[in-house]
Order: structure tokens, then C-alpha cells, then sequence
């Protein structure tokens, strides 16, 4: 009986021995050596390679025309220029006259500066020669009281939404036609108030929130149910007439503005990042010189874009990857996760270390964020990246 004992002990002990070697994962000799290693680097912009640079689109790219009055704001106006309408319709394959019943102009709300009461919006009826040369001033003489076409009040409570301007009876003499109008309606908007106020308004590039023209026809037809028309306009431009911001000072990096800027960062990445690394976190960090100024509430998106190529302005910009960042009215500082454009300048077909930024809808915004270069006294722009160096295998 002991024998046996013994016996089943001894088999006992040779399978837990065999199961420990034959178990994946158990051998010492297989195992990792070391400790995953976290690091974290900042990189600063090369001193002397940002820069910020207008040109790359105009007022008709606009997605809102923006109108103020103030010295917080400045003074700005709209235009807007309607298709041409035609003096005749097509009634059951026939071209028919027809005579006007009534106008609607309607309008898109986007935004407006909820901090101030007693907005009112003007629309003058303006020539057919204005378009997006005209200087403010050259505006301001147009809009003239006998070119008045109407003044509304934005109530309080108005923030967001369509404004329908409707014209009947004797306010349709106001939108008649001369033979070389070509029956192309072109209007001026401005906006006033008791003290400084801004408010922001749809273009045609801003979809269903762009205005529209929308005129009531009667046709002479013996089919009561055709005599009715209504015939619609999109506008060709819309845009806004504004004094232009000031010259850029080379101390500063600014992103949208009068005209519109686009700021360009490079960056000398050290030969470690480049080849023996796994990027984990890629922060972009700019220092703002002031707090962000415009309408209460109010945001703008800014765009990281990768380079494909370094050719300075005209540099093309990878278009399937990019990072985003917000600021707010009373924020300076901006900060931009982006660690998948920085991976890509990584490896044996890097990109350049290089990225360009811009606001998400240029011309469209009364804010203007402006941030310290190389240039300047300030903190340069940097990238706060998390790393994680190679692991260091061991036993093979």
C-alpha cells in the first residue's frame, strides 16, 4: 500500500512538471525584459519658419455676411446680388407677362449680439453696378434715406432663425425695374443700434440659410388655377463690405481677419521621434496676446492640416487627416490633439514636419485669434508629445 503511494505521488508531480513546461507564456526565457518606458518632449517651432499669410480665399468664399455698428465692432455692411428674375413666365409652353402682386426678401439669422437691445436691420435698394470692389465708404453714400426699401426691428428674442421682409401695394415702386437693371435686384443690409452690436447673416454658400427673393406673379391666363406664380432667386454674390484688418505684425501668428489669414508652423524633429519611437499624444500649444473679442458666445473651429509637400504657401495640405481645435470670446490660448498627422512624419517616406493651420469658415467671423512667433516676446508655438521608445525584448 505505501508502494503504491509512492507510486502516485511520484506521476503526480511529472504532470504539473511537464503541464509548466509545455504552458505558453511560462518560460522565463520567453518573457519581455524591462519596463515600458512613457517619455514626454516638447518641441518648439523652428524660429523663423512660422509665419501667417493672406490671399488663399475671398469675401464670395464667405459663409455669412457680417454687419456691425460701434467702435466695439467696427462698421460693417452687406451686399447682396440676386439672378435676374425675367419680365415674363412660361404658362402651359407659353411665355407670358405678368404683373407683380407682392415681394418677399428673406433673410437667415445666425447670430447676433443677445447683449444689446434696439437692433434694427436696414435694406436699401442698391444699384446694379455694386459689387465687391466697393469700399465702405463708397457704400455708406449709397445708402441713402429715398433708397430705403425697409427697417425692421430684431426683437430680443430673436437669435436665430428666417426674417421675411414682405412689400405690397405702393412699397413695390421702391423694387421695380429700369431697362438696365436687367431685372437684377441688388441690396444693401445695415444694421443699428443704441450702442455697439454685431449680428451675422447666411449667404448663398451657407445652404438653406442663404437668402432668397421670392416674387407673387398673376399671369394672364383663362386657367384660374395657373394665373398665380411664384418666382424665386438665389443670390450670384453675398458678401460683406468692411474695413480691412491691420497689417500683420511679424510678431504675431493670426488665423481669419480682413482678409483672411492662414498661419504656417515648421517643426525639427529630433532623429529619435523620427524612427525608434511609437507617438502616443501630440499636443499643439499656442499662446494667444489677448482674450478673444466679438459676439457673446460665439466660437470658431481651427484646422491642423499636415503638408505634403513643403513649398511654402502654396504648399499642398494632406486632405483625408486633420485635427481640430476650438476657441471661444474671452479664450487666448489654443490647444490641438494631433497625434495622427504628427505619426505621419514618421518612418522612411516622412512627411514634412510641417502643418498649416486656418479657420473653419474664413471671412465669416467676427473673431480673430492671434497667437505669439518666433518673433515675438511671447511663447512660441510648441508640440507637447508623449512617446514610447522601443521595448527592450529580452531572451531570444
Amino acid at each position: 500500500m505505501r508502494r503504491l503511494l509512492l507510486l502516485l505521488a511520484l506521476a503526480t508531480g511529472a504532470g504539473a512538471c511537464t503541464e509548466r513546461l509545455t504552458t505558453p507564456g511560462t518560460c522565463p526565457g520567453l518573457c519581455p525584459g524591462g519596463e515600458v518606458a512613457v517619455k514626454d518632449t516638447v518641441i518648439s517651432v523652428t524660429v523663423g519658419t512660422d509665419s501667417s499669410i493672406a490671399g488663399f480665399t475671398g469675401l464670395l468664399d464667405a459663409t455669412s455676411i457680417l454687419l456691425s455698428t460701434g467702435p466695439a465692432f467696427g462698421e460693417s455692411r452687406g451686399v447682396i446680388r440676386f439672378l435676374p428674375r425675367g419680365d415674363s413666365v412660361f404658362v402651359q409652353d407659353t411665355v407670358r407677362t405678368f404683373t407683380v402682386d407682392s415681394v418677399v426678401i428673406r433673410l437667415f439669422l445666425q447670430r447676433r449680439d443677445t447683449t444689446v437691445s434696439g437692433l434694427e436691420l436696414e435694406v436699401y435698394r442698391l444699384p446694379t453696378s455694386t459689387d465687391t470692389l466697393i469700399t465702405p465708404t463708397e457704400l455708406a453714400e449709397l445708402m441713402t434715406p429715398d433708397r430705403l426699401l425697409r427697417s425692421v426691428a430684431i426683437v430680443d428674442s430673436a437669435k436665430v432663425g428666417s426674417f421675411s421682409l414682405g412689400f405690397t401695394g405702393s412699397e413695390l415702386a421702391g423694387l421695380g425695374f429700369t431697362p438696365l437693371d436687367s431685372t437684377q435686384l441688388v441690396i444693401g443690409l445695415r444694421l443699428t443700434a443704441p450702442g455697439s452690436a454685431a449680428a451675422r447673416f447666411g449667404t448663398g454658400r451657407a445652404g438653406d440659410q442663404g437668402p432668397v427673393w421670392f416674387t407673387f406673379v398673376a399671369t394672364e391666363n383663362a386657367d384660374t388655377a395657373l394665373r398665380a406664380q411664384i418666382i424665386s432667386r438665389s443670390p450670384t454674390r453675398s458678401f460683406t463690405v468692411r474695413p480691412p484688418s491691420p497689417p500683420l505684425d511679424p510678431a504675431f501668428l493670426q488665423l481669419g481677419g480682413f482678409p483672411a489669414t492662414r498661419t504656417f508652423l515648421r517643426f525639427t524633429l529630433p532623429d529619435n521621434l523620427r524612427d525608434s519611437v511609437t507617438i502616443l499624444r501630440a499636443t499643439l500649444e499656442l499662446d494667444g496676446i489677448a482674450p478673444l473679442t466679438g459676439l457673446a458666445g460665439d466660437s470658431v473651429r481651427v484646422d491642423a492640416r499636415g503638408l505634403l509637400a513643403d513649398f511654402g504657401a502654396k504648399s499642398p495640405v494632406v486632405g483625408n487627416i486633420s485635427s481640430t481645435g476650438f476657441m471661444r470670446v474671452g479664450e487666448s490660448g489654443l490647444s490641438i490633439d494631433m497625434a495622427t498627422t504628427v505619426s505621419l512624419w514618421q518612418g522612411t517616406n516622412a512627411l514634412p514636419s510641417a502643418l498649416r493651420l486656418q479657420m473653419g469658415e474664413e471671412w465669416s467671423s467676427f473673431l480673430v485669434p492671434r497667437f505669439h512667433s518666433t518673433s515675438g516676446s511671447g511663447f512660441a508655438p510648441r508640440l507637447r508629445i508623449t512617446y514610447r521608445p522601443q521595448f527592450p525584448f529580452q531572451g531570444f
